[in-house]
């Protein structure tokens, strides 16, 4: 069963789920045969993301003086991310990220860390992972 048909209506009347200590969602769309969400998602982490979904996109919010691991990121999916509210400052290229600024990363490409700064950042990102293989 794929996603249903929704026309535009005001998607902070879907109900909120606490998924964490500093963390909530709110599923705008969901098939629950393959797993495949989108949700608004805000978070002092990591977004949330399944194996069994082969693409993810949500609103991503980091708070203000989030601070990221020292560590540079890497993962097994495509991700692609929009700013669009905010800012990100990205410790590895010692450079302030903004609204309209874009990157598209393939599976193995090291980035971040990221702070943010007093106001935060709102994302777009989509999270794709590769086709599955046939049994």
């Amino acid at each position: 069963m794929p996603k249903p048909e929704r026309e535009f209506f005001v998607a902070d009347s879907e109900d909120v789920v606490h998924t964490g200590d500093k963390e909530w969602e709110r599923v705008l769309a969901h098939d629950p045969d393959t797993g495949d969400a989108t949700k608004v998602n805000d978070s002092e982490g990591e977004p949330g993301h399944s194996p069994t979904s082969r693409s993810h996109p949500q609103i991503l919010c980091y708070g203000p003086n989030y601070h990221q691991s020292d560590e540079p990121r890497v993962h097994g999916y495509w991700e692609e991310v929009l700013i669009l509210e905010g800012r990100l400052f990205d410790r590895t290229l010692n450079r302030w990220i903004g609204p309209g600024e874009y990157a598209c990363r393939p599976p193995g490409m090291l980035h971040g860390p990221y702070s943010t700064g007093d106001e935060g950042v709102k994302q777009f990102v989509n999270i794709r992972y590769p086709p599955a293989k046939p049994a």
